[in-house]
């Protein structure tokens, strides 16, 4: 645990001796940190400076407040690791067999939390409806089928991954097992979904945003109002380049990681692409 280097303001000092307590388990999740008047005595500060203390570590997602009550170290939250490079494994997956698949799941990608656990609840919601000027990758007015996906810690009912997706109502009558959400989890996910009607994923464009999380965004994921949410937006093609999938995920910014490899060509391969065919 690294201290911040010397000659910082007071506040910072105490936040720093705060957040190594935390970081050691010397204040385990849901204790009280020290009352503003002691950590005042322990310091020989004021209160202004305990306070600017204690906004610290609340901007750190450290502690939790409430009003009239002591701040308590928050729970230590289920980190999130997305990936572009889960799509290309999940390409590979479909070629698998079903009880490969079955192994496998969003969360356990996304987390390292194994799908086969009881501490996690899948919420799934389709609804067939039209796209609007929000849905990303489809013309307003087009026939989609939204699917919304809540996963859920079953003892605190926190959020713990939140995602939706669209994908066009023509294209998922064509295997009616795709309309109804009482087959998710579905071994293999949206690429094998796709496969069984003959569509294949071969791009995928991704678009981040971030913006402050709302008050009930905030109690959902159980973070502070105002703590950055990422939104990660996609829209995914087929090999006749039509859009074939579209969606969107929330990451608090608090407990996530996004990582991205990007393969780039060579001058040779470069230089091949650019030459003119012969004949």
């Amino acid at each position: 645990m690294t201290r911040t280097h010397a000659r910082v303001p007071r506040y910072i000092e105490i936040a720093d001796d705060l957040r190594i307590a935390i970081e050691n388990g010397e204040l385990a999740p849901g204790d009280p940190i020290p009352s503003m008047a002691e950590l005042e005595r322990r310091y020989g500060v004021s209160e202004a400076v305990v306070r600017a203390a204690v906004r610290s570590l609340k901007a750190q997602a450290l502690i939790s407040t409430s009003q009239g009550r002591r701040p308590t170290v928050r729970r230590r939250v289920v980190e999130v690791a997305a990936s572009n490079l889960l799509w290309v494994e999940g390409k590979k997956l479909t070629r698998g067999t079903e009880e490969e698949r079955l192994q496998i799941g969003s969360l356990e990608s996304l987390t390292g939390r194994s799908i086969h656990e009881d501490d996690s609840e899948l919420d799934p919601r389709f609804t067939q409806t039209t796209a609007d000027e929000a849905t990303p990758g489809f013309d307003p007015g087009t026939p989609v089928l939204h699917r919304e996906y809540r996963t859920l810690d079953r003892t605190t009912g926190v959020l713990l991954l939140w995602s939706e997706s669209w994908l066009p109502l023509d294209l998922a009558r064509k295997n009616p097992a795709l309309l109804d959400e009482e087959t998710e989890p579905w071994a293999g996910g949206t690429l094998h979904q796709l496969w069984t009607v003959d569509v294949e994923i071969v791009r995928r464009d991704d678009t981040i945003t971030a913006r402050p999380a709302t008050t009930v965004e905030a109690q959902r994921w159980d973070t502070e109002p105002g703590s950055p949410l990422l939104i990660v937006s996609f829209v995914a093609y087929d090999t006749d380049d039509n859009v074939a999938v579209s969606g969107r995920a929330i990451y608090p910014a608090d407990r996530s990681s996004l990582e991205y490899t990007t393969q780039i060509p060579t001058f040779a391969d470069i230089d091949r692409q650019a030459a003119p065919k012969e004949g």
